[in-house]
């Protein structure tokens, strides 16, 4: 038990800890209902696969990682407790052995960076099996008829996304145009038609900003 306790309280697993101790708690309160599952939630609907050209921020960073199609909040969880475990068993069995302390600041800073690398890919492929059961939440929504922001910096026949406010969440859409039109990122669309083979939307012109 010493052993452990001295692990998670020193660097670099201590970091990791701070974080998992969060985690935990943000669950326990969601847990008896005191905070949402989706506080954190804005793009539960980007496409993992849909293109990323244009796309700007976080959004796209995500999209390129593949941590997209659950809550954010889930995805969080995911890639603390992974950085938690890597940095935790990386201390216990290496940096517990070097005779320097200068050297396991070193060799921490090293380990910090690989468990953000890691954890990233770990929780990818964790959050893999459980998007259908979240997408289906999000297809009940009728978005036909709703005002949407184009967020990319053009909409065409093949490409585009746009963000629709539904108040408590904000959901990414891959949204489509007929070609020439001059729609650029902030214009607002409204939806007019979803595509429920290729999961995109045919917007059509509300306003569009000079």
């Amino acid at each position: 038990m010493e052993t452990f306790l001295n692990t998670i309280i020193s660097f670099p697993t201590a970091i990791y800890t701070t974080l998992l101790g969060i985690v935990i708690c943000y669950w326990l309160f969601a847990l008896i209902g005191m905070m949402d599952i989706d506080i954190l939630d804005t793009d539960a609907e980007i496409e993992a696969d849909g293109d990323v050209e244009g796309l700007s921020g976080i959004s796209g960073l995500m999209v390129t990682l593949g941590l997209t199609g659950v809550p954010i909040t889930i995805i969080v969880s995911f890639l603390v407790l992974w950085g938690w475990l890597i940095t935790y068993f990386t201390s216990l069995f290496l940096i517990q052995l070097l005779p320097f302390n200068w050297l396991k600041w070193i060799v921490g800073t090293g380990i910090i960076v690989v468990s953000c690398g890691l954890s990233i890919i770990l929780t990818a492929r964790c959050i893999r099996p459980i998007k259908p059961f979240f997408k289906s939440n999000y297809e009940k929504i009728t978005l036909v008829g709703r005002e949407c922001t184009v967020s990319t910096s053009k909409v065409t026949e093949k490409f585009g996304q746009a963000i629709c406010d539904l108040g408590s969440t904000e959901l990414i859409l891959n949204i489509r145009h007929k070609e020439p039109n001059t729609i650029k990122k902030g214009d607002k669309v409204t939806i007019l038609e979803h595509n429920q083979d290729e999961n995109t939307y045919l917007v059509g012109d509300l306003d569009i900003n000079n």
